[in-house]
């Protein structure tokens, strides 16, 4: 399983890149794992690749808490005294434990999380109508796919019917089209690091 929150890059304020730095910033994602899931899960790196994947890249620094920096962030994105986000969050095992712990990182550097805990049919609805697909900041729960692909295709690239956060880059399109269309795995490895980075 993988929990996924995501910030709408064409929604203010996270149209600011320097406002979802300060965010990824504030988690202490070490004390996560630990006190949420008992040390039995492992620290996503970028999210394109799970950890257990084989070409997953294992030399791409993870990002640690960093209170200072996200304060300077968040200053020179215009908001010096902090900033008011929602988080809509699923009612779905781990998930409302795992936005308390966010919520409570957050605080310090100054970031208020507002929590809208809604029920799992509403958050996935139906038809046209997918809340996790609108809101402009949310977790969502993916469970284990076999080949990478099946994530980052639909999670991340321009036209990705999972692509929640809005996410477009052309260079991260061909990139993931590449890894796809290619079987040696060397090139893959290749193609892996850049799309992490």
């Amino acid at each position: 399983m993988m929990r996924s929150l995501h910030m709408r890059v064409d929604t203010a304020p996270f149209t600011d890149k320097r406002v979802r730095q300060a965010l990824a910033y504030t988690f202490d994602r070490p004390a996560i794992i630990k006190s949420l899931f008992s040390d039995k899960a492992v620290i996503g790196n970028g999210n394109v690749f799970a950890p257990v994947s084989p070409l997953s890249p294992t030399d791409v620094p993870q990002r640690a808490q960093d209170i200072a920096k996200a304060k300077s962030l968040l200053s020179a994105a215009g908001m010096p005294n902090g900033v008011t986000m929602n988080l809509n969050v699923e009612e779905f095992e781990d998930i409302p434990q795992y936005a308390t712990l966010l919520q409570a990182y957050a605080k310090q550097a100054g970031i208020t999380l507002k929590l809208n805990q809604v029920t799992v049919p509403y958050w996935y609805g139906s038809g046209k109508n997918q809340p996790w697909l609108e809101a402009p900041m949310g977790i969502t729960d993916f469970t284990f796919r076999g080949l990478p692909s099946q994530y980052f295709l639909p999670m991340y690239t321009s036209k990705g019917v999972w692509n929640s956060a809005q996410f477009k880059n052309p260079q991260f399109d061909t990139l993931a089209g590449q890894y796809d269309s290619t079987l040696d795995e060397a090139t893959r490895k290749t193609y892996a690091k850049q799309m992490v980075q």
